[in-house]
């Protein structure tokens, strides 16, 4: 059972608001979104002449209704990294359009 507690509705003569109770039974909306988790900095080393390296991790998403959802992250993971600082930046979304996101540091430096 889910309630509204605010409507807004638009009319000939502009909008109008009230506040009311709306149940629906047997139907549940999920305003939640996904939780990512995974999502830490990292730094990788290399050879003093690498000018790249292949970094992967692994970061997930879960939410309260739909359990396990896609998590992408770009660049993805198991992509060769410069080095440098780059940024990974992930979402997830679940069948409501919830949307999450989060982002982390992958540093790779010469040793």
């Amino acid at each position: 059972m889910h309630q509204v507690t605010s409507l807004t509705a638009a009319t000939n003569k502009g909008t109008s608001s009230w506040t009311r109770t709306l149940t629906v039974p047997s139907l549940d909306f999920d305003a939640t979104p996904p939780a990512i988790s995974g999502a830490s900095s990292k730094v990788v080393k290399v050879e003093k002449t690498a000018r790249h390296a292949r970094v992967n991790y692994t970061v997930t998403a879960s939410d309260a209704v739909d359990g396990t959802v896609s998590a992408i992250c770009a660049p993805r993971s198991g992509s060769f990294f410069r080095v440098a600082r780059t940024r990974v930046r992930c979402f997830a979304t679940d069948s409501s359009a919830n949307s999450a996101n989060a982002s982390f540091a992958v540093r790779v430096r010469r040793r």
